[in-house]
């Protein structure tokens, strides 16, 4: 009998409870099924307790990571047990099961699932327990936990905000759960980048946990563990460890050896372990987590899996593939098995794989695995995810190692573009994407577009992090190495020893990115500078390094010998280079299975073999290695062209050219076929071709080919390089023996002059180019002067024999050639007396010209010289220049008649001007509002346009310096014409320019996706054979329209570069300049009405300067110029300006502000509060006095917007005539303390910090843009205008923006062309407006447009003009309404085309300043302009209409505290685009629809804080047939309901507009009877609603006719009338949804019935285009869920079952069926 006692059932339930949170599972389960089985015998299967013990089983399974066991439980609860519950849809168990499967599919990465069941359970626990409830916290915070795993950063900071903001009210400061907040808000700012902020909310955490439990415990250990995680985002490991190793000692005191959490710390430290390359420790932590793990749980566990995954990632990172892969398995097979196909985990293990395969170059293994994970994200988390970037970068790097570059780039480009959309620029993963896309246009020595890709990934890691970061290191590595390949030596040592420094200092000597910079610096010093010791020494550094870190058998230890024999392999040392070949070979043999490096080291011991003269040993090396090759990649490979090329060298160097010849041609094939033309690899084998020829005396096919390899190497090198000196000295050799000696000369001084500029005049090289033009002028006669060249290769070689030993072969070969022409070089001394200390001072035989003439042409070449430097200078700058943003707005609002002009006035100039006006539209002749720039520091009044110049200008002077470039005042400055690149390359190639400048480069970035889509890429002849002519016609006019657009590029580049090159002398101290900071200030009209026409001039980015008259009292109704009173108060007024200004911006961060030394914290956007008519007040006591009383009230009244406030407490005297020098002196004393007050926030504001760079080209573009405004004959613009490309007008799309961008070269990417126009728009230079088809429109001159917008809005009758302008303005003011006519008649006045009258109509729709009525096809069009009737006009009449009782819709005042007007009057403008019929009247804030289906009206009518909303239908006589038009009016409230309908509207028009509060939930209201109050309705979404309720205010039960009238409760119905119910209540098929939804999204064919749901009028036209947009079809069926769940009548769902029943298919006509069923069985079962 014991076992039938409650009591003990409970006991049981608590220990279980106690033994989960100890991980002492199998006791917690064994006493959880006692608890259950006793009562479910006594009690139940559904009672309340049996329900909570299940739950308590489904956490045993969810602390055990056994998500799919917990699901089960889960499900049974929701489907069999929770609907016996009474009121289950409002329930607590409810709440925590939804929370609980949220909990389960998190971990299996069902994120949608996770998120709907969360905020299922926050709603649940808002409705039951209200917002201030521990519950609601955890419930937000798990909310949170799913947007950070979507990468929705900012819903999920709002979320954990939210409940860090409960939790400390709630709990106070000192509260586990105020912990878990600042954890997960610290999480966001870690993935956000923002570490001080992360450290600060995981210290605050911390700081908590350590007050609440000591240091011993296990939220102590998780504290540090999570700081340890953020030390390890910065690459700070050695403070990452010190954190890990803290949370170890602590979860070992509290749980011992063998806990879960003790397991996970070990495999942190060895992830850092990992990370800082201490392979050996990595491995013994991973281990140790594993077998806790494995003694804890079974091996089916999800942390097991994670174990094995990390201990395959460092094998992989060993190269111990076998373990590594063996490892990963496992994990996979795992993570199949308790997740199935679709978890990220899943793709995760897909991905490590792949990366395997790829180490192993098995390319098409591992494509499969990236393809798996690339599936598995896009179905788990759409385009828009890191991870699916992630998938696109892995599938990039696969291409990129086959060489199939075109498809690399364009999985790159789609992974950078994915990583914009999400991070915008400044990100780390938006850099690695550059320096991927970097690294193919390094593989195809595209070394100009490879080093602008690095050079922009380094800005990005700068900007993000400092110098001491270990991606910052790699961006400074891979510059190096493109320098290097460019020959530009001190650059490439430079940025080598930038890098290798950073390693050091974060890594120490021992790791694997250390040895690799040594090895990229022994590359510069053996290839590049010959210096083969210094070689040498970096190399064995590497070795040594990489053999403490992976043993001998490492593909890196591999690679290092192979340098190693290299360097010996240079000096000739052919004994000591061959066994370091033959050790690398082994351990790639040893490493790889089939690998193309091992068929690369059978490539170096055969050179070995061919200069050892062993041609048949170095054939079989090459023949292996070539049948390797073509086994691994096939025939068409770049590793199979080099094998015959090798082939070729051995038969060439045997004299065999018939051999040798094919085995070229071979390699030239395979290298077309495969690269651009323009290629290193192509060069190589026209070279060697031309070799070939040359020796069989075809000297002009040698020479042609020659020539083809000169042009690729000019292009890729530029004329600077070791290659290009080598092919001049071959075409001289071939021109020699052609007897043209002077062409011979030309090519052989040249190449000595290219080695002379890299190596210096002794580089060993140059002995040989000196012999061989001594001997052609020898042949020619010219004794002397070949006796001075010989005389200068002995030079050379005797200082090479003395100075570098490693030589001596070589030069004993060449002292061998040498010694045949000594007795020519003693004969010319003996005949002509020439000493051997004597000898020309030049090479070259010129003609002597005069010192002037010199000096002439040296200034010439100088400012040639500057031209060009400063052309490179304007080109860098504008790409990369990017400094501190220079602009804000600063805007003065109000309400009317409070002196905001005037204060402005003596804002800018300490005095008014008698003949100011007031701010009236109507009455200003030329502005609508006045725009004046000054400088924050000084206080000057300035030019915006010049402004824009000396930036501009500053930045390019700043380039200008840093390049070296001449000083045009210094008449001593050298020019080094070799060391300057040519400003234009030939290109070889018939169809694309011949002439193509290096600033076009930046061009071709953007071209390359759209040249590789529209036309083929031609490789081979073969390619143009099967070529269409019309597809190359095609290709030649699309590279007609290149070459012309590049010419554009070229044209504007230089025009610009020479006007700012003009302006110089204007620009001083550079530096100054770009930091200099301007305020553009704006005085808003402030009428209320004009708060929906201010909408395109608000800015979030600005300060505002709100001002109040200090004689008013806040509850006075505002008083007009006139003297007449508004129906507004000034605290409604205010309350207009706080919430439109407030509202629109999104940030919820805070900034601290010092001023005055008072430090404080804000939030954005900061609103300044200025008091005016202080002249009207008594004294400044009573002033002060009557400033505190008025923020007293604001703070009173409007609390949320204090953080948002600075009070000033400055009151300025406005009255004009009072010129006094004390009011002088007082007004001078306000506008110091303000100027005082500016600068303390612009200093703290983020986006006028220096992290917010803004592109110089932005402030170019800008200046351009002025050209719409500018004089046309103004002369500084005129080369501008003379330009025909380009083409700026008033009105632009976007596509205008960025056809001119790219024209003139300023063109980065669709994202950054609209942050442009976004800022351009938010510092006020411009309107862009984004409309819905993504062309945006852009007004570029402001004023222009400002005075249309006056014209058609005006407030005051016209005094004279035109009758028919002067009669619509009179129709607006008594109806609302405007013509169409109207509108055009002012648009043509202001000579605006049809075309732009079309745009502007569009851009005034859009911002809801006007709305069409009706359609196109109607006699008269008009629009619809609410804001504009006239206040005493029309009074709503009644008189002859049935009339509901008011149900009023708005929000909770802690939420949001006020509806502006501007926020009603779209909302009036989306309801008639609903219902849009001519039949629709205008009142005085008040608009009634008229319903022609449903024969009733809609009034919306605009009262204080909140909308209200009647209905109203013809009053019939009792002769009258009525129930056809009563039932329409019914069915319309009942189940049309469009009170539902407007509050829906009203929440997307809130959250679009109002992002501030975008979570505010609207609610409808009530007005209480007794105290007249309103009163919001709680659970307005279930309708059997009693009409009796509490007033919240007064607390009375009063009976509200409202909810009768709107709610329309099953016993109520319109008054007199008797109508048959439905069969089905709506309630009891939302039930009924609600049960079978999952069923629902995967039966219902959505998109198959989608019409037939259109023509039974369920769904609208714009829902079925909205779900057929829908890419993924189940979105499409989710969305159809919502619509019929929430927004239809009964009789739609029942026409909707009948649809399913009429299916063809069985299982859809079962499901309509069961639908309508389960809706029966809920109504009986309640009866």
């Amino acid at each position: 009998n014991s076992h039938d006692n409650l009591d003990l059932a409970d006991s049981y339930h608590f220990m279980s409870m106690i033994y989960c949170i100890q991980h002492q599972f199998e006791k917690s389960y064994s006493n959880c099924l006692q608890a259950l089985n006793i009562r479910e015998k006594l009690l139940g299967t559904t009672a309340i307790k049996a329900i909570q013990s299940c739950l308590v089983q489904v956490k045993i399974y969810l602390s055990q990571a056994k998500w799919n066991e917990a699901l089960t439980i889960l499900d049974e609860c929701r489907f069999m047990k929770l609907p016996t519950l009474s009121n289950r849809d409002n329930h607590f168990l409810t709440a925590t099961v939804y929370n609980d499967i949220g909990t389960t599919y998190y971990h299996l990465s069902r994120y949608k699932e996770a998120l709907s069941s969360h905020q299922m359970a926050l709603k649940i626990q808002l409705q039951l327990l209200g917002n201030n409830h521990s519950y609601a916290a955890l419930s937000y915070y798990n909310v949170g936990n799913v947007f950070r795993k979507q990468s929705k950063y900012e819903q999920a900071l709002s979320m954990y905000q939210k409940s860090l903001t409960i939790a400390s009210k709630v709990f106070g400061e000192n509260h586990i759960y105020v912990a878990d907040s600042s954890n997960g808000i610290g999480h966001i700012y870690r993935m956000q980048l923002k570490y001080d902020q992360c450290i600060s909310m995981f210290q605050n955490s911390l700081k908590i946990v350590l007050n609440l439990f000591g240091e011993s415990h296990f939220r102590v250990a998780k504290s540090y563990c999570t700081l340890g995680k953020a030390y390890n985002a910065q690459f700070k490991y050695d403070l990452a460890l010190s954190m890990h190793q803290k949370s170890l000692t602590t979860a070992l005191q509290v749980f011992g050896n063998n806990h879960r959490f003790v397991a996970a710390v070990y495999s942190r430290i060895g992830v850092v372990n990992h990370l800082q390359s201490k392979y050996d420790q990595a491995l013994e932590m991973l281990n140790k987590s594993l077998n806790i793990r494995l003694s804890l749980f079974s091996d089916r566990n999800s942390t097991v899996a994670s174990s094995y995954y990390n201990i395959a990632n460092v094998y992989s990172r060993q190269q111990k593939f076998d373990e590594a892969f063996s490892n990963h398995l496992k994990s996979l097979n795992i993570r199949l098995e308790l997740f199935g196909d679709n978890h990220a985990d899943v793709a995760s293990s897909y991905d490590a794989m792949g990366v395997i395969y790829l180490y192993q170059r098995k390319h098409h293994k591992a494509l499969s695995m990236h393809r798996n994970s690339l599936k598995i994200r896009l179905k788990l988390f759409g385009d828009d995810h890191p991870d699916v970037a992630m998938s696109y970068n892995n599938l990039g790097n696969n291409f990129s190692d086959q060489f199939k570059y075109d498809e690399a780039m364009q999985m790159h480009q789609k992974s950078l573009k994915i990583r914009r959309r999400l991070f915008g620029l400044n990100h780390p993963d938006v850099a690695t994407s550059y320096n991927n896309i970097g690294n193919i246009y390094c593989y195809q020595s595209i070394n100009a577009m490879a080093l602008l890709m690095f050079q922009k990934s380094l800005i990005i890691r700068l900007y993000l992090y400092n110098e001491d970061n270990a991606n910052t290191a790699a961006s400074y590595n891979n510059i190096g190495n493109v320098y290097s390949e460019q020959f530009m030596t001190d650059q490439a040592l430079s940025m080598l020893q930038k890098s290798l420094e950073i390693r050091l200092n974060l890594f120490g000597e021992h790791h694997a990115a250390v040895a690799k910079s040594y090895a990229n610096l022994g590359n510069v010093y053996s290839k590049n500078l010959s210096n083969y010791d210094q070689a040498l020494y970096m190399y064995k550094k590497a070795l040594t390094i990489q053999l403490n870190l992976f043993g001998e058998n490492h593909a890196d230890v591999a690679n290092s010998y192979s340098n190693l024999a290299n360097i010996y392999y240079y000096q000739w040392k052919y004994a000591q280079a061959l066994p370091l070949y033959e050790k690398s070979l082994k351990i790639r043999r040893n490493v790889f299975e089939d690998h193309s490096r091992i068929a690369v080291s059978y490539n170096h011991i055969g050179k070995i073999y061919c200069n050892q003269l062993k041609y048949a040993e170095a054939l079989s090396m090459y023949q292996i290695s070539l049948e390797s090759q073509i086994k691994l990649l096939g025939n068409t490979h770049c590793h199979v062209a080099d094998s015959y090329d090798n082939i070729g060298n051995v038969y060439y160097d045997q004299s065999k050219y018939d051999k040798a010849l094919p085995m070229y041609q071979r390699s030239l094939d395979i290298r077309s076929h495969l690269f651009d033309l323009n290629h290193p690899d192509i060069a190589t084998s026209y070279n060697n071709i031309a070799n070939v020829y040359s020796n069989q005396s075809m000297f002009d096919e040698a020479l042609s080919m020659y020539q083809r390899s000169l042009n690729i190497r000019l292009k890729l090198f530029n004329s600077n390089h070791p290659d290009v000196a080598v092919l001049y000295h071959s075409m001289g050799n071939t021109y020699k023996r052609q007897y043209k000696y002077n062409q011979a000369l030309e090519s052989y001084q040249t190449a000595v002059n290219i080695y002379i500029s890299l190596f210096g005049e002794n580089a060993l090289k140059l002995s040989t180019f000196y012999g061989d033009i001594a001997m052609i002028y020898q042949e020619q006669g010219k004794h002397n002067e070949a006796a001075t060249i010989f005389q200068k290769s002995n030079d050379i070689i005797t200082k090479n024999n003395e100075s570098n030993t490693r030589h001596e072969k070589v030069i004993n070969q060449l002292l061998q050639a040498n010694d045949s022409h000594q007795d020519i070089l003693q004969n010319q001394i003996e005949d002509n007396g020439i000493s051997q200390s004597e000898s020309p001072q030049d090479l070259h035989v010129e003609d002597k010209v005069t010192s002037d003439a010199t000096a002439s042409n040296d200034d010439k070449q100088r400012q040639v010289m500057e031209e060009k430097d400063y052309f490179n200078a304007y080109n860098k700058a504008s790409q990369d220049g990017m400094y501190t943003n220079a602009f804000i707005r600063i805007i003065f609002a109000g309400p009317p008649n409070v002196g905001k002009t005037s204060i402005r006035k003596i804002f800018t100039e300490l005095g008014l001007s008698t003949e100011s006006s007031p701010t009236l539209i109507a009455e200003i002749s030329d502005k609508m509002f006045d725009i004046i720039t000054y400088n924050i520091v000084d206080c000057t009044k300035c030019d915006f346009r010049k402004i824009l110049n000396r930036k501009i200008i500053a930045a390019i002077e700043l380039f200008f310096q840093s390049t070296g470039a001449i000083d045009p005042s210094s008449t001593q400055a050298e020019v080094i014409e070799d060391q300057v690149a040519p400003e234009y390359i030939t290109i070889d190639d018939d169809n694309i320019p011949t002439r193509l400048s290096y600033q076009q480069l930046e061009h071709f970035e953007r071209l390359h996706d759209e040249l590789t889509i529209q036309s083929p890429t031609i490789k081979s002849y073969a390619d143009i054979s099967n070529t269409s002519s019309d597809n190359l016609t095609d290709m030649n006019e699309a590279l007609t329209d290149q070459s012309t657009q590049n010419s554009n590029v070229d044209q504007f580049k230089a025009t610009i570069s020479r006007l700012y090159q003009q302006l110089r002398s204007e620009v001083h101290n550079q530096t100054q300049i770009l930091n200099q900071q301007f305020g553009k200030l704006l005085d808003f009209g402030g009428q209320p009405i004009y708060h929906i026409t201010h909408r395109p001039f608000m800015s979030a980015n600005s300060i505002y300067i709100l001002v109040f008259n200090i004689t008013q009292d806040i509850h006075q109704p505002v008083q007009t110029r006139d003297g007449h009173s508004i129906n507004m108060t000034y605290l409604e007024v205010m309350q207009e300006w706080l919430t439109s200004i407030i509202g629109g911006n999104n940030s919820r961060s805070k900034i601290e502000v010092t001023i005055d030394n008072d430090t404080a914290e804000y939030s954005l956007p900061i609103i300044i509060l200025v008091a005016s008519h202080g002249d009207c007040v008594e004294n400044e006591e009573v002033a002060i006095d009557k400033f505190i009383k008025f923020e007293e009230s604001l703070a009173l009244h409007l609390p949320i917007y204090q953080d948002n406030i600075y009070s000033s407490r400055i009151i300025f005297n406005g009255n004009e005539k009072d010129k006094t020098d004390k009011t002088q002196d007082h007004r001078r004393k306000c506008c110091k303390k303000l100027h005082s007050i500016f600068q303390g926030f612009v200093k703290s504001l983020p986006f006028m910090s220096r992290n917010y760079g803004i592109p110089i080209r932005w402030y170019i573009i800008a200046a351009m843009l002025h050209l719409a405004v500018e004089d046309e004959n103004s002369d500084d613009i005129k080369p501008l205008r003379q330009m025909q490309f380009i083409n700026i007008n008033k009105i632009m799309k976007l596509s205008d923006i960025q056809d001119l961008t790219i024209k003139c070269g300023l063109y980065e990417s669709d994202d950054e062309l609209r942050d442009m126009l976004l800022y351009l728009h938010d510092i006020g230079e411009i309107i862009f407006c984004q409309v819905a088809d993504s062309n945006g429109i852009i007004i570029t001159d402001v004023n222009w447009f400002l005075k249309i917008l006056r014209d058609i809005i005006q407030l005051h009758p016209p005094k004279a003009g035109h009758l028919g302008t002067i009669s619509g303005y009179r129709e607006v003011n008594r109806t609302g309404k405007m013509s169409r006519d109207y509108i055009k008649k002012i648009l043509t006045k202001h000579r605006v085309i049809e075309d732009n009258q079309l745009i502007i109509l569009e851009l005034l729709e859009n911002y809801d300043i006007i709305c069409k009525i009706g359609s196109e096809n109607e006699a008269k069009i008009e629009y619809f302009a609410p804001y504009l009737l006239h206040p005493e006009v029309n009074q709503l009449d009644l008189s002859k209409f049935n009339i509901s009782d008011k149900l009023y819709i708005g929000y909770k005042h802690e939420e949001f505290p006020y509806i502006p007007d501007g926020i009603f009057y779209c909302l009036l403008t989306s309801c008639l685009k609903e219902w849009n019929n001519s039949k629709v009247e205008l009142y005085h804030q008040c608009v009634k629809y008229f319903l022609m289906e449903d024969y009733h009206y809609i009034i919306i009518k605009k009262e204080k804080s909140h909308i209200s909303l009647q209905y109203c239908y013809q009053k019939f006589d009792q002769s009258q047939s009525a129930s056809k038009f009563i039932n329409a009016v019914e069915n319309s409230i009942k189940n049309k309901r469009p009170h539902d309908l407007i509050k829906k509207k009203l929440s997307e028009i809130v959250k679009s507009r109002m992002s501030k509060f975008q979570l505010a939930c609207g609610l409808y209201y009530v007005e209480c009877t007794e105290c007249r109050a309103l009163t919001h309705i709680e659970n307005n979404e279930n309708y059997n609603f009693t009409n009796e309720l509490p007033c919240r205010n007064c607390c009375m039960i009063f009976k509200s006719k409202s909810i009768l009238d709107w709610m329309m409760p099953k016993e109520k119905s319109l008054p007199g009338l008797d109508i048959q119910r439905p069969e089905i209540l709506y309630s009891q098929f939302q039930n009924a949804l609600d049960v079978y939804w999952e069923k629902f999204v995967r039966i219902v064919p959505t998109h198959e019935i989608l019409y037939v749901l259109k023509f039974e009028r369920i769904l609208s036209d714009r829902e079925v285009a909205e779900i057929k947009n829908y890419s993924d079809k189940s979105e499409g069926t989710y969305r159809l869920f919502d619509i019929l769940r929430n927004h239809r009548c009964v009789n739609d769902l029942q026409k909707f079952c009948q649809i399913l029943q009429a299916n063809e298919v069985e299982t859809v006509q079962q499901f309509g069926k069961e639908l309508v069923s389960r809706a029966k069985n809920i109504k009986l079962h309640r009866q």
